[in-house]
């Protein structure tokens, strides 16, 4: 496994890692060129429905 992949799902990263991805994510509000497209990155944003609230399976 790679160290930087932790059981869990855990997955760590530098504090620069943290701001080149938060970075990304102004960038697409600011409508600039990024690795996707802006609906994909808008769809990341979309608050989840259904029965999944924060990775869990939800079922009234």
């Amino acid at each position: 496994m790679e160290p930087w992949i932790q059981p869990a799902g855990d997955v760590s990263c530098s504090i620069r890692d943290v701001l080149v991805y938060g970075q990304a994510h102004i960038r697409c509000e600011d409508g600039a060129q990024t690795l996707l497209a802006q609906a994909n990155w808008h769809k990341l944003h979309d608050a989840p429905t259904g029965s999944y609230a924060l990775g869990w399976n939800v079922h009234p």
